[in-house]
């Protein structure tokens, strides 16, 4: 097939899709721009099935990927293969299930933005017929999707995964706090690398959740002497700004009448039919880099209340240049 679409001289995206059976992220990107890294989705948070088996620190090497898999468990698996998504060819962590109506917004907020974050193509598997609000304002959102669309195309790496309640506990020890990050395009014109962290809380209830600068940058440099580790950040919320249901609805009432043209609208949302996303993130368009929330100095460490199944997705930006300590 790969030899086929070639011989077109067409530019078509390839799609390979074997359930992550064979280990294809060590192969397929000698014939497909994408593939399956597991078993087949469905529209639930981290309930274990024994149909989609392999899941947390076993999830390396399932031989039956099997079906009705969680998110959690797709998460799990994709944890240790991201270096084997680049430019041109992706994991494929299967279609999206926002706006499918089984699990809660915060559940396909992580969801959406951990899809994103590992560069994984971003299929749309609900009914376009029926999109409400939410899920228009969650599958728009642009600074997520600039973020999977990022000129690098490097994807985002768990630094930390722990379960903070045993087996038996009020919460089931198969909830967990993870914490992901990884490089992006600069946005501020140094050489320093714009950076993606998700602090993803898998418990039933709000917990506070840190990430110390000493665990996003834990690989590019052992015992707290990277450079990053001496910089000065600033911390921008990707999702901040996301479209309120006033205004998606709006949207969804005009789509047909071509109202929703307006100079407002346009002005507020981004136009990726325009102008792509890599280069509305070369020109730093506002609309693309989230709020600014806070500043981490050198050594520190960013804070923030995560709501149950929730999320809470920064963008670093690197102020001035750095701290000796």
């Amino acid at each position: 097939m790969s030899k086929a679409l070639n011989a077109t001289g067409r530019p078509i995206l390839y799609s390979l899709c074997n359930w992550g059976e064979d280990y294809p992220w060590n192969w397929a990107s000698t014939i497909a721009n994408s593939w399956r890294i597991a078993g087949d989705i469905d529209d639930i948070w981290d309930t274990p099935d024994a149909r989609c088996p392999c899941d947390g620190q076993n999830a390396w090497d399932c031989g039956l990927p099997g079906f009705h898999c969680s998110i959690i468990n797709i998460v799990n698996k994709v944890a240790f293969v991201p270096s084997k998504s680049q430019p041109g060819g992706w994991n494929d962590l299967d279609m999206l299930e926002v706006g499918n109506g089984a699990m809660t917004d915060a559940e396909y907020v992580s969801h959406f933005s951990l899809w994103a974050a590992v560069k994984s193509p971003l299929i749309m598997g609900n009914d376009l017929r029926i999109v409400d609000a939410p899920t228009l304002s969650i599958l728009s959102h642009a600074p997520m999707i600039a973020v999977n669309q990022d000129p690098l195309g490097s994807s985002a790496s768990r630094r930390y995964l722990y379960y903070p309640n045993p087996p038996g506990a009020a919460e089931p020890g198969s909830q967990s706090l993870q914490m992901w990050s990884g490089n992006l395009l600069s946005t501020t014109g140094g050489e320093e690398n714009d950076v993606i962290v998700l602090l993803i809380n898998g418990l039933s209830n709000a917990r506070v959740m840190t990430a110390s600068l000493a665990d996003i940058f834990v690989d590019s440099r052992p015992n707290r002497r990277a450079r990053q580790f001496k910089m000065r950040w600033e911390v921008r919320d990707l999702w901040a700004n996301r479209m309120n249901d006033e205004e998606a609805r709006w949207i969804i009432g005009n789509s047909t009448t071509g109202s929703n043209d307006s100079s407002a609208v346009r002005a507020a949302r981004f136009n990726a039919t325009k102008t792509s996303y890599a280069e509305g993130l070369r020109n730093k368009d506002e609309r693309l880099l989230g709020s600014v929330v806070a500043t981490v100095v050198p050594s520190g460490t960013i804070t923030a209340k995560v709501g149950a199944h929730g999320c809470k997705v920064f963008r670093l930006r690197v102020v001035g240049g750095h701290d000796e300590l």
